[in-house]
């Protein structure tokens, strides 16, 4: 009897010392901190994932923001290349060929009326590859747009979120009719 008394005992204080350790769990919510609008400029990593019809998938990337442009070094294409090259083999050998493409995007920011974030509005301009097809090379244009604005805060991270869609591709001077709008959406991309 004596023993059982102890063992409760002992789970009773064992189980209150790791309720007390919950209790310091940084589980709080903070507000989004005051930022300015120079803030925004920096290096950034995060998934981003691109979406074209049923078809999803996400890669992780990395961009530069100053002053008012973002720029990436590498931009996934492997959706555009795949409007345009429907074979699996020769679309990854064009990818190949391509290497990274470099695209910017030229944007203004303001700062919210609540000095808690800075909001990006985006002027995208049309990217341009050449595409090698069969031995051919192919001139791609993919038109750009930015329907929503990109939102920069700052809580106990510094990010980014912002989405940008691919609506129209033209190869060798004619649109595409069959192409289906690309988006390129970054859900959070984090200031290093």
């Amino acid at each position: 009897m004596k023993r059982a008394k102890k063992i409760s005992a002992f789970l009773l204080m064992f189980s209150l010392v790791g309720l007390a350790s919950c209790s310091i769990d940084d589980n709080d919510v903070y507000p989004d901190q005051p930022v300015k609008v120079e803030d925004i400029n920096g290096e950034y990593f995060g998934r981003l994932i691109t979406v074209q019809g049923r078809m999803q998938s996400g890669v992780n990337t990395t961009f530069t923001v100053k002053e008012d442009i973002m720029a990436f070094k590498a931009l996934p294409v492997r959706e555009i290349v795949g409007s345009v090259v429907e074979d699996e083999v020769a679309k990854a050998e064009a990818i190949k060929a391509l290497g990274d493409v470099k695209y910017n995007v030229d944007f203004t920011a303001s700062l919210h009326p609540t000095n808690t974030a800075v909001l990006l509005v985006f002027t995208p301009k049309p990217l341009e590859l050449e595409i090698p097809v069969e031995g051919v090379s192919k001139k791609v244009i993919a038109t750009f747009k930015a329907e929503r604005k990109g939102v920069y805060t700052s809580n106990r991270i510094n990010s980014l979120k912002f989405e940008l869609s691919v609506d129209k591709l033209t190869v060798d001077g004619v649109d595409l009719s069959t192409f289906e709008p690309i988006k390129y959406v970054f859900p959070q991309a984090i200031k290093k």
